[in-house]
């Protein structure tokens, strides 16, 4: 037997009729299986479905104990509908017959006894042509329904469906009667779907053409029409050529011959933006996507046509659009890098001068007034200069040019250092500010140094500004799970809860009042949520009105290694050497006042030039100077063009040239380090940025040390109790004032340097200390000179 032999079940009780059956069918192509009653067929027919080799026919007796046949066939017919039924009755059953044939779909039925074995090879041929032909009949109704699904591929293969359809209807027509008016169903379906395929090509909103291999027009939608100006019947037989510009017709053509002679895919299954022409000669834009359809005969081609015109119209309108935008967001940058150089050059004056003020009052008695006045002046030029660096960080987040760059960095140096330079603002207002530090936390930890310190300065003088004399302030930082979680809480005003987002909007603030009675631009929420998201963070608010205000920054905690070097910050105080030859290029006269005074106190004398023009002429016409200080803005000739002038022109490769620039742009940095600068200072310049720069490149009168420390005398009692002295005014200076600190701890130098004894070195771990921001080590070591 085969996997297509066709199996048959002969149910009747009589075992003779059962034979007969058999020895009937033997001769043809069958499998059979005699069966005596109902409920052992139906053994049998489940056994055979089980085993994936189901019945085809069964040849059924409509009398029989147990389970009659119709019994069984009404039983069977619930779970198959394909299997096939032949009755077998006796002339008293024919009315029995009869209706089994209109209940159940039997194919046949055949009177006892079988006088004719013709009849029943006849009868069972019939059966199982007509249940095939059923079979095939439901996978051509099921391939149109699949076909329907498909718009292209319904039109194309209709009329080779329509020719099996006919087919099968002949067939079935000339073999089973009764299966003509089902067949006549399936036609109707099939015409209905044309219709329905009709219908949407009909109304389709885009252009449909359907071409054969040779590029001749065979469907052309009504979109099509209203699109190009042709009717369809103008179309159909036409090259699909015509549809296109001159200078596209004979491309066409190439491409579909080579496509069908390669079959190398150019425009097949693809979408792509051609240009298409009307009967009236207007060529215009459309965007094009051409199917392939495989029939059994020969292959066609669909393309569906969408006009772009006014896409094209928009999205050019949107370039223009975006032009503009960028332009004007250029005019933007020009526009604060401008202003920003405007205000710092005459804050880099103000500040400058406070500063230098504030060292010369350090070497003679003034009224206290007089030195708050400075220190007043210093603070507010630095926290203009502060404004100004807000701005320029948010049109940096707002043109996303905002970096991060990740380095290693002392986790409890930085949060004691936000303490220190805030605790004495607190002391000022008479608040409670404290900082705790988890344990867990590692020591060091991979961030962004500057931006994190950032976030923490804007958070904690908030929420210091914003907290009421005699309340509290803490800088909390914890471990929560693999995160870092850093905590301001305060008791201050407090915050609504429906003005939580608004706060984190640049120039918001919680209410107008807020903004009179605290001032401020509301740009510091805004900066810290950017920087925040920059870190991979989030920050969140919780808070009462009245009560106070808890934000929570999380940001991933990344361990690092100890990457960091002690520095003796006490060398920041050396004395340059006098020879030393220094050009400032500045063409400000009060910056150049400024930088003159600043130098004249640390003993050095400056050659100004006005502008990069001058420098030039200096360097030609002089010897060579130690370090040029650059302003960048000038007439004439500004920093940039100078410096370049310098490097490539006049070759001079090794002077060091240093910006000192009110241009605070990270790509104004980047050009002038392209333009050949070594170092940038930005303006106001802040000379505890700038001594270090000095000191890179200039000399120094260093102190001999070649004499043996064992022929110094030791230290005399007078220089003992000077020495107690100053070590009692240096316990009383907070950590974070590092220009007092380190003029005490340099005049103890130059009293103890000339005597035998551990006090250098003990100066040298001081300054350690403060530069590591470690309290506790600093209070300890102050303790330990005056114990000892």
């Amino acid at each position: 037997m085969t996997a297509n032999t066709p199996r048959i079940l002969i149910v009747d009780d009589e075992q003779l009729i059962r034979e007969v059956v058999t020895l009937i069918l033997e001769k043809d192509p069958y499998t059979t299986t005699a069966v005596s009653d109902g409920i052992d067929a139906l053994e049998a027919w489940k056994a055979g479905i089980a085993s994936d080799t189901p019945y085809s026919l069964m040849i059924v007796d409509l009398k029989m104990p147990r389970m009659d046949g119709r019994a069984l066939i009404e039983e069977i017919r619930k779970a198959d509908q394909h299997i096939s039924f032949i009755v077998l009755t006796g002339h008293g059953n024919l009315q029995d017959a009869y209706m089994l044939l209109n209940d159940f779909r039997i194919s046949d039925f055949i009177q006892k006894p079988l006088e004719n074995p013709d009849q029943l090879r006849f009868s069972v041929r019939n059966a199982l042509a007509r249940m095939h032909l059923e079979r095939q009949a439901e996978e051509h109704t099921a391939e149109l329904e699949k076909v329907n699904a498909a718009l292209q591929k319904e039109i194309l293969r209709r009329k080779e469906t329509e020719k099996i359809l006919q087919e099968s209807h002949d067939q079935l027509e000339a073999r089973v009667q009764q299966r003509t008016a089902e067949l006549q169903d399936t036609n109707d379906l099939l015409r209905n779907s044309e219709a329905r395929m009709r219908a949407i090509m009909d109304s389709a909103l885009d252009a449909i053409v359907i071409i054969d291999e040779h590029g001749m027009v065979e469907m052309f939608n009504p979109a099509a029409e209203k699109m190009f100006g042709f009717s369809s019947k103008e179309m159909i037989g036409r090259s699909m050529a015509t549809l296109l510009p001159p200078f596209h017709q004979t491309k066409f053509h190439q491409y579909l011959q080579n496509y069908i002679q390669t079959g190398e895919k150019k425009m097949i299954g693809k979408a792509r933006e051609e240009m298409a022409q009307c009967q009236d000669g207007t060529i215009f834009p459309v965007q094009i996507a051409i199917s392939e359809v495989q029939l059994e005969s020969r292959r066609i081609f669909a393309g569906i046509i969408h006009d772009i015109t006014q896409r094209k119209k928009t999205e050019d309108e949107l370039k223009v659009a975006k032009e503009r935008a960028e332009a004007a967001s250029q005019a933007k940058s020009n526009f604060l890098a401008n202003m920003s150089h405007e205000i710092r050059t005459p804050l880099n004056a103000i500040v400058g001068f406070s500063q230098i003020l504030l060292n010369r009052t350090k070497k003679v008695s003034v009224p206290s007034d007089f030195l708050d006045y400075l220190e007043n002046i210093k603070l507010s030029g630095q926290r203009l200069s502060e404004i100004i660096n807000n701005i320029l960080d948010l049109s940096k987040i707002e043109a996303g040019k905002m970096s991060y760059v990740e380095e290693s960095l002392n986790l409890k140096q930085l949060i004691q250092g936000i303490y220190h330079i805030n605790r004495a603002h607190a002391l000022q207002k008479h608040l409670q500010f404290v900082y705790e530090i988890d344990p867990q936390l590692p020591t060091f930890i991979k961030s962004d140094r500057t931006k994190l310190n950032q976030i923490l300065m804007n958070l904690t003088t908030n929420a210091i500004k914003f907290t009421g004399e005699g309340k509290s302030v803490i800088l909390k930082a914890t471990k929560e799970q693999d995160l870092l979680l850093l905590q301001l809480i305060d008791e201050g005003i407090g915050i609504s809860q429906d003005q939580w987002e608004s706060i984190f909007e640049a120039f918001k603030q919680a209410d107008d009042t807020v903004t009179r009675r605290f001032g401020g631009t509301g740009l510091g929420l805004a900066i810290t949520k950017n920087m925040v998201k920059l870190l991979d963070g989030r920050i969140m608010v919780d808070s009462v009105a009245g009560k106070g205000s808890v934000f929570s920054v999380r940001l991933p905690l990344l361990p690092a290694e100890d990457t960091s070097v002690a520095a003796d910050i006490s060398s920041q105080n050396i004395q340059f050497a006098k020879d030393n030859k220094i050009l400032v290029v500045e063409d400000n006269s009060m910056n150049q006042a400024m930088i003159e005074s600043l130098f004249d106190d640390l003993g050095l004398e400056v050659e100004i030039a006005e502008n990069g023009k001058q420098a030039i002429e200096r360097l030609e016409q002089h010897s060579l100077p130690d370090l040029i200080l650059m302003d960048l803005h000038m007439p004439e000739m500004d920093g940039l063009q100078a410096t370049k002038f310098i490097r490539q022109e006049l070759e001079h490769v090794d002077i060091p040239i240093v910006a000192l620039s009110a241009d605070a742009f990270t790509e104004q940095q980047q050009s002038a380090f392209k333009a050949g600068i070594n170092d940038y200072v930005t303006k106001p310049v802040d000379f505890n940025q700038l001594f270090p720069i000095l000191k890179k490149y200039l000399r120094s009168d260093l102190p001999s040390s070649s004499q043996d420390a064992s022929s110094y005398p030791p230290l005399p009692e007078s220089v003992k109790l000077q020495l107690q002295k100053k070590l009692n005014k240096l316990s009383s200076i907070p950590i974070f004032c590092l220009d007092d600190i380190l003029e005490q701890t340099e005049e103890m130098l130059k009293l103890s340097k000339e005597f035998d004894s551990d006090f250098p070195v003990l100066l040298k771990q001081i300054n350690h200390a403060v530069y590591d921001g470690n309290e506790e080590q600093f209070v300890a070591l102050i303790q330990k000179a005056l114990n000892g």
